[in-house]
């Protein structure tokens, strides 16, 4: 039997980081963002106390547009809700992706799904614009430098070196 989406929307149950491309685009809708470090954005699906003051507790934020059971901008939502369940985890000066192990479709995988998926992600790699993989990694590096470091647990799709991608992007 072939892993399918549960539609459990793990995926929604997440900080929506944005790239900076697509932090004009979500302002210009006037959707609500949070900046963090001064370096990276995120939709504000923040708690608020009565002082209307941000709750940081254990719990990820569940996204804004996760309504009804369903995202209610899927043909929309940001590049990282996109990728899911591809994760990104950094070491050092590497980015490394993995799937998520909370994702049910992922729990079914088997080596040879997870080979294709790798081959997948190489070949989407080779076949876009090297500017803009270099944006997008770029953009990945700062949000992994406040998020979680890879675990023994995550399934490894790619590492990318950043110093090596920038060298050669010049």
């Amino acid at each position: 039997m072939k892993p399918t989406c549960s539609n459990c929307y793990n995926c929604c149950k997440s900080y929506s980081w944005l790239l900076r491309d697509e932090v004009k685009i979500f302002s210009k809708l006037a959707i609500p963002l949070i900046r963090i470090n001064n370096k990276v954005f995120c939709i504000d699906s923040f708690k608020r106390n009565n002082k209307n003051e941000i709750v940081l507790d254990d719990k990820i934020p569940e996204c804004r547009f996760y309504k009804n059971k369903k995202c209610s901008i899927y043909s929309n939502r940001p590049f990282f809700c996109r990728f899911y369940p591809i994760l990104f985890r950094s070491k050092g000066e590497k980015i490394i992706f993995v799937l998520d192990k909370n994702c049910f479709y992922v729990k079914f995988l088997n080596k040879n799904d997870i080979k294709n998926i790798r081959d997948g992600f190489d070949a989407f790699l080779s076949n876009i614009n090297r500017k803009f993989i270099i944006k997008i990694i770029s953009d990945l590096y700062e949000v992994s430098k406040i998020t979680t470091i890879i675990s023994k647990n995550d399934i490894k799709i790619k590492e990318i070196d950043i110093s090596e991608l920038m060298r050669k992007g010049k």
